[in-house]
């Protein structure tokens, strides 16, 4: 019986160095706090947007889970569009087809949570 070779998903394509965050900020201090100021706020932003698309998805499931309404497989659209619905909207390409309407029921969910 021959074992079956394992696909290499191009591990030298991502890779993770751990290095101290005053190895990559600038030497002078004043540049480096506000450097750091700048990192911890955008890493804040981040964690809201993403704390609140797990909480929105999760809502949504349970809706569908409540109602027997068949739930359909949570992809990468679907992910994105729940960020989408909790950031702020932007001028950029507008989603089309599926994408807007799972835009349209996260921002409708997102809407009745507001209210609440």
């Amino acid at each position: 019986m021959k074992k079956k070779k394992k696909q290499n998903d191009d591990n030298e394509k991502y890779r993770c160095f751990k290095v101290p965050i005053t190895s990559i900020l600038h030497s002078d201090t004043d540049i480096a706090e506000r450097n750091m100021t700048i990192l911890q706020d955008a890493i804040s932003r981040a964690n809201k947007i993403t704390s609140k698309s797990y909480l929105l998805l999760r809502l949504w499931v349970l809706q569908k889970y409540h109602n027997d309404i068949v739930i359909p497989e949570v992809t990468t659209d679907t992910i994105s569009m729940a960020m989408k619905s909790v950031m702020k909207s932007s001028s950029g390409p507008k989603p089309k087809g599926n994408n807007n309407i799972l835009l349209r029921v996260s921002n409708s969910i997102q809407f009745f949570i507001r209210r609440w």
